[in-house]
C-alpha cells in the first residue's frame, strides 16, 4: 500500500500527509477508508467499486457487522455526496496516479460492464448467440489484461511472487488487531 495504516492517526505515521490540504478536512478515520478502498494494492482492490466501498466501511470504519445500519452521513460518503471526502479521494488518487494501472482499471471496468451484460437472461437464440460471443470477448480481454500486467510489473522490476495479495492484506490485519 501507499501509505501505512495503524491505529495511531495518519498524519502521525506518514507526516508527508499533512502537505496536502484536502487531506486535512476529513476525519481521520475517514481518510483510512480512503486508503483501504482506493490503494491500487489494497486488499479489496479485486472487488467492483461500489462493494470495495461498502465492506471497507463495514469492516473497518462504521459499524461493527454487515447488519449495522450506517447514519445518513455514511450512506451519503458512500454514493460520493460529500465534497469534502470526494475531494480526497480524488487526491489520494492524484499521489498514486499511473498510466499503466489506469489502462488496466479501464479493462477491468469494460471487462465487468461485459459480464453484467452477460448476466441477462438471453430472449432468443439470436441474444444467446450473441451472449456466447460476449464471452469469447471476456476471455480476451482477460488475457489481455493479464499481460499487460505482466508487463508493467516487469517493467517496474517486480515479479508477481514480490506483489502478492498477503502483503497487502498485513497492513489490514495489522489495523483491524490494532481496533480491538
Amino acid at each position: 500500500m501507499l501509505y501505512r495504516i495503524t491505529d495511531k492517526p495518519i498524519f502521525e505515521t506518514n507526516p508527508e500527509l499533512s502537505q496536502i490540504p484536502e487531506f486535512a478536512s476529513v476525519a481521520d478515520k475517514i481518510l483510512k477508508w480512503i486508503f483501504i478502498v482506493y490503494d491500487w494494492e489494497g486488499p479489496y482492490r479485486k472487488l467492483p467499486p461500489k462493494k470495495r466501498r461498502e465492506i471497507a466501511a463495514h469492516k473497518m470504519l462504521f459499524s461493527d457487522n454487515k447488519r449495522t445500519k450506517f447514519d445518513k452521513y455514511v450512506y451519503k460518503m458512500l454514493d460520493g455526496d460529500i465534497p469534502e471526502v470526494n475531494m480526497a479521494i480524488a487526491a489520494f488518487m492524484e499521489t498514486q496516479y499511473d498510466e499503466d494501472r489506469e489502462t488496466i482499471e479501464a479493462l477491468e471496468e469494460g471487462i465487468r460492464d461485459l459480464r453484467r451484460m452477460m448476466g441477462k437472461e438471453a430472449k432468443d437464440f439470436k441474444d444467446a448467440k450473441a451472449k456466447a460471443e460476449l464471452g469469447k470477448k471476456i476471455r480476451e480481454l482477460t488475457e489481455e489484461k493479464k499481460k499487460l500486467e505482466e508487463i508493467f510489473q516487469f517493467r517496474d522490476g517486480v515479479t508477481a511472487d514480490e506483489d502478492d495479495l498477503d502483503r497487502s492484506e498485513s497492513v489490514l490485519d495489522e489495523y483491524m488487531e490494532n481496533e480491538d
